[in-house]
């Protein structure tokens, strides 16, 4: 039974050039980090806003493409857990993925094209 992440044929050109096993790890990772902190949530929401930019930039801006993700997030942290999955760290998850994804789509609404533009063009050497 695979236990990674994996996502829908829609879903599937966001991550073309993405290693899924590491996506995967990295998701694991941030909201892991997050429900440790669940009570101070707060701390986080700065790097967490950032990373909801980042995603818009990638065209990533959807509740829906957030609550794709969160079906294959706990799909694959049930196999991979087994027996040592219940109710409540379903809820746990749950919750903390639902809070970071409303920091995240908060986020996702500072994201401006014409400054990503801007920024690259002035990265940009003329030769």
């Amino acid at each position: 039974m695979d236990k990674n992440l994996t996502f829908s044929k829609e879903h599937k050109p966001l991550f073309k050039s993405t290693d899924m096993k590491d996506q995967g790890k990295k998701l694991v990772k941030i909201i892991g980090i997050a429900v440790v902190s669940a009570e101070n949530l707060e701390k986080l929401k700065e790097t967490i806003d950032k990373l909801g930019a980042k995603h818009a930039s990638l065209g990533v801006i959807e509740k829906q493409q957030y609550m794709d993700v969160a079906g294959s997030l706990l799909f694959a942290l049930e196999k991979h857990l087994a027996d040592n999955w219940n109710e409540e760290l379903a809820k746990i998850w749950t919750d903390t993925y639902l809070a970071i994804m409303e920091i995240m789509l908060q986020g996702a609404e500072h994201y401006k094209p014409e400054e990503e533009k801007k920024k690259k063009k002035k990265d940009c050497i003329i030769l």
